[in-house]
């Protein structure tokens, strides 16, 4: 499916011919309920119906938290976020034309970031190869699975060498359905990234006083609220299997830190990271509107206090009709948003969303660890 330069920036990508192939997915009107049914339907459903005359592995089947946390949530939220984050990528993409931040030298190099990056989405062997490396991560994991590790409906009742034909297709489709569509998401990230990286490299027409602090980049930072569902659909991954682990093997409190720990931090620098590309940039902004702006401030502070705190000139004007306090005031404050700007075009908002999104999958995981009540107590605690 080629993308028609039309269409938004970042739509298609891995797994949409794939999609299109198997007839899930209409070129021109993608209809994610139908998509999501048909993945669930050949991820999930398939391994209820080959337990379902065995009761011991339908017990196991039914009792295991991460097969269903991963075909039942996080592969269909994977798929669901790719109608909320597309169209704001691309909206953000367009903005640095839109808000004037490519300067006309540049407008040839922009267009050129954006046809290699459509281009780079919607390959053919970009395509092929998240398909491939499912594949082949989806059968090492179960080749480097120990055996009795195993939860019982994937284990043939003739041996415990062999796989049920359960475990076969968790292995052959389940899986690879699913590392299709993270590894899919891993490639629009860094395409994102690599978008970025190029916008870097222009020479973007940046104010050290504007408002947002951030010399105009400020709005990049939308891309966290954007990249929020993906992010936890990857952690409802983490967290089935940590919480089917606690089930199994009763509650670990260090395990238990250390995966919220690795999941906070990858996902950080999975999707908050391609952000500090503009840090050189605004440092170097920085560096030029303190000692601008700085000075600007003192020439006029200086005039200010000549003019208003010299005794005689005091006397003879009235502080009320003049409108230089009103003035010098607001030139203070442009001046302040100079020395306050950031290095890094983020918000402290936009950056809770996405970890209170990256952590939530994790909170009953943590009920499992402590108690309701006794989680209750020590917030009551804190807000008494």
């Amino acid at each position: 499916m080629a993308v028609h330069s039309a269409a938004p920036l970042f739509a298609g990508g891995p797994p949409s011919k794939l999609e299109v192939w198997l007839r899930m997915r209409k070129p021109a009107h993608p209809s994610y309920t139908r998509e999501i049914l048909l993945a669930g339907t050949a991820a999930w459903l398939p391994l209820l119906l080959l337990v379902a005359f065995d009761a011991e592995a339908l017990r196991s089947f039914l009792g295991d938290i991460a097969v269903h946390a991963r075909y039942l949530i996080a592969l269909p939220m994977l798929m669901l976020a790719e109608s909320i984050c597309v169209p704001r990528l691309s909206s953000l993409a367009r903005h640095f034309t839109k808000a004037g931040l490519v300067i006309d030298a540049d407008r040839t190099k922009f267009e050129a970031a954006t046809e290699t990056t459509r281009r780079a989405l919607d390959s053919p062997v970009a395509e092929a190869g998240v398909i491939l490396l499912a594949y082949v991560a989806a059968i090492g994991i179960n080749r480097l699975a120990a055996v009795d590790m195993l939860p019982r409906w994937q284990i043939s009742a003739n041996g415990l060498a062999d796989r049920s034909p359960a475990g076969l297709w968790h292995v052959l489709i389940s899986m690879p359905v699913l590392l299709i569509f993270v590894f899919g998401w891993f490639w629009r990230v860094l395409l994102w990234a690599r978008f970025l990286r190029l916008m870097s490299r222009l020479d973007l027409r940046l104010l050290a006083s504007h408002p947002d602090r951030c010399g105009g980049l400020r709005f990049v930072s939308q891309s966290l609220r954007a990249f929020s569902i993906p992010a936890a659909g990857l952690s409802v991954i983490m967290a089935g299997g940590l919480m089917d682990r606690m089930l199994r093997e009763g509650p670990a409190p260090l395990t238990f830190a250390y995966v919220v720990f690795g999941t906070a931090l990858v996902m950080l620098l999975l999707f908050a990271s391609p952000l500090l590309v503009f840090s050189g940039k605004l440092l170097s902004l920085w560096h030029k509107g303190v000692l601008e702006y700085g000075a600007l401030a003192n020439r006029v502070g200086r005039d200010f206090e000549r003019a208003w705190l010299d005794e005689g000139e005091a006397k003879a004007k009235d502080p009320l009709d003049s409108q230089a306090f009103s003035a010098t005031t607001d030139l203070y404050q442009v001046v302040a948003n100079v020395y306050e700007m950031r290095i890094a075009p983020m918000d402290v908002p936009g950056l809770l969303l996405f970890a209170g999104a990256a952590l939530l999958p994790f909170v009953p995981a943590l009920l499992l660890l402590v108690p309701v009540n006794v989680l209750l107590e020590k917030v009551m605690s804190v807000l008494l």
